[in-house]
């Protein structure tokens, strides 16, 4: 069967929505791999900033602490050394920030923090359900990862899936459909059947004789005595 979905089976109706979902502008052409030299850019640095933290076994803000120390201390010397040697100081452009572009990004944290605090207000008094569970849904994930890795792996794991993800979606969108409204209709089913599967007391009568004649207690006992015992033996040398 061709790996095709019709228009009613499409997630997105409109291909352009993809790259509209994501803002529209260049984060959405760099995200779905429009701009390529930026996102290869992005990609290498993202990839060599977490072999260094990994290999180096240090934290982020002792490198970048020791990186702006270096650039610093060398910027310091090749001014004073140019300042003895009559040379033209280090190549430093002037940065500042105009009134324009701090009055955009106020307005657009402020909608934005709105926004968030609005969302906030609406789940802690229960007003809207369904996004407490998807926000409470999202911090048990990522607590379950937390556990497991670190603040930069989980970062640069985020970054490289946001970086696939969307492109993947947006060059095979008629594949993806195609198999998950099949993979949707296989789970239906078998929840559907799941839901007719019932057991008689009869038939959990002869389970549980079956269980209480060939499941002897006493060796289960033993073999959990045994564990315990390990274990408390392997607890106390550690101790």
């Amino acid at each position: 069967m061709d790996p095709s979905c019709d228009d009613d089976h499409r997630l997105i109706d409109d291909r352009s929505l993809v790259h509209q979902l994501f803002g529209g502008g260049m984060v959405a052409d760099i995200i779905l791999w429009r701009r390529r030299d930026l996102t290869l850019q992005i990609v290498v640095w993202a990839i060599s900033a977490w072999l260094i933290f990994q290999v180096s076994g240090h934290t982020l803000i002792y490198l970048v602490s020791r990186v702006l120390l270096l650039v610093l201390s060398i910027l310091f010397v090749w001014a004073k050394a140019a300042g003895v040697l009559n040379r033209p100081p280090p190549p430093i452009p002037k940065m500042y920030l105009s009134e324009e572009t701090v009055n955009e990004l106020a307005t657009f944290a402020r909608a934005n923090f709105n926004d968030f605090f609005s969302a906030s207000y609406d789940v802690a008094l229960g007003k809207n359900p369904i996004l407490f569970y998807k926000v409470a849904s999202c911090l048990w994930i990522l607590s379950v990862l937390g556990a497991f890795f670190d603040f930069i792996t989980i970062g640069y794991t985020g970054l490289l899936l946001i970086l696939t993800l969307p492109v993947l979606y947006d060059k095979y969108e008629y594949q993806i459909c195609h198999y998950s409204v099949c993979a949707c209709r296989v789970m239906y089913q078998g929840l559907k059947d799941l839901s007719r599967f019932r057991i008689s007391a009869d038939d959990l009568h002869y389970i549980l004789l079956y269980l209480r004649k060939n499941v002897r207690a006493d060796i289960v006992l033993c073999r959990l005595r045994k564990k315990i015992v390990f274990y408390a033996n392997k607890f106390h040398k550690w101790v």
